[in-house]
């Protein structure tokens, strides 16, 4: 009786480990069908940028991770919720910056809480590249004088420019239909109109094989200021009496405040001559003293453009006491 007690002991600690054993399998199964693997990984570079996509089943969050190739797991990661997403290689995760000539391997997983992760999975390695030409940021307008700005950066990444090209429209265009300006600065004065919405694009170009870099994003700006070379579309004038015979006048036009404008004041109602056009910059008026009363004067005036090119006349406007 004993022998069986003990043999009924023991098979009944064999069946309790079995069932112990099974249960731990069964939430290891569990934990990992929770929190799945993503499927694949993409990575490629164009210009100062890596794109990423990510094959997946589930949606977002997840991780991706970098380190030098041949380094194993990753040492640094950055989240993501989209499966396409772009990633500055001056800036790759927690100001990173990635060497030019160095491959580096990515990896990705999923993130299912702050307690659920998927394993790391699908490493894809690249080689960075320095053969592209650096991208202009912070493109902004100053308002005052329509003048359109931009950034370079100066990290090694990249090539550094020749020059710039800027394409601009009214709001909407689209690329390859807008006006194109090429310049070695790092700015230009746009002949913009008041009141009218612009978008804005700026790119590098660099030689060698580099070529051109690609597009900012387009930015868009409301002009407040005429800068444009068109004519003055108004004018108007106040007068002070000297005498009888005498009184002085004031005439206002269209101004935007920066450029330069060619007036010109005569009795004769035909265009302006040399001899009686007058150059004035920045003040938006004119004064005319001792004009004869009762005659009749005709006013006029134009902008004046790049490159010594000129408007055409507002006028002639009529001054009579």
């Amino acid at each position: 009786m004993k022998h069986f007690n003990f043999l009924t002991f023991i098979m009944s600690c064999l069946l309790l480990t079995a069932s112990c054993s099974r249960s731990d399998d069964e939430k290891d199964e569990s934990t990992t069908s929770s929190c799945k693997n993503v499927n694949g990984l993409k990575v490629i570079q164009s210009g100062e940028y890596l794109n990423f996509t990510i094959d997946s089943n589930e949606s977002g969050p997840y991780e991706i991770g970098v380190n030098q190739t041949g380094n194993g797991v990753p040492y640094s990661g950055f989240v993501v919720n989209e499966k396409t997403y772009s990633q500055s290689i001056n800036n790759i995760s927690n100001g990173q910056i990635l060497t030019p000539g160095t491959s580096y391997s990515f990896f990705v997983r999923k993130i299912c809480s702050s307690e659920s992760k998927s394993d790391w999975g699908f490493e894809k390695s690249i080689t960075i590249s320095n053969n592209f030409c650096k991208k202009p940021y912070e493109v902004k307008v100053e308002d005052f004088y329509n003048r359109i700005q931009w950034k370079i950066n100066n990290y090694e990444n990249g090539q550094s420019p020749s020059y710039y090209q800027i394409q601009y429209g009214e709001q909407g265009f689209s690329l390859g239909t807008g006006t194109v300006i090429d310049t070695s600065q790092d700015y230009y004065n746009a002949p913009f109109v008041a009141g009218k919405k612009y978008d804005i694009y700026v790119r590098s170009y660099c030689a060698g094989t580099a070529g051109w870099g690609e597009w900012t994003k387009p930015v868009t700006f409301l002009a407040s200021i005429t800068t444009a070379c068109v004519a003055p579309t108004y004018a108007n004038y106040t007068t002070t009496s000297v005498n009888s015979s005498y009184y002085h006048a004031t005439i206002n036009w269209e101004n935007d405040g920066v450029s330069q404008y060619q007036i010109s004041l005569s009795v004769n109602s035909g265009l302006p001559t040399s001899a009686t056009l007058y150059e004035i910059s920045a003040p938006n008026a004119a004064t005319y003293t001792n004009l004869v009363k009762g005659t009749t004067y005709y006013f006029y005036a134009r902008k004046k453009c790049t490159s010594n090119t000129y408007s055409n006349y507002y006028g002639p406007y009529i001054v009579k006491w």
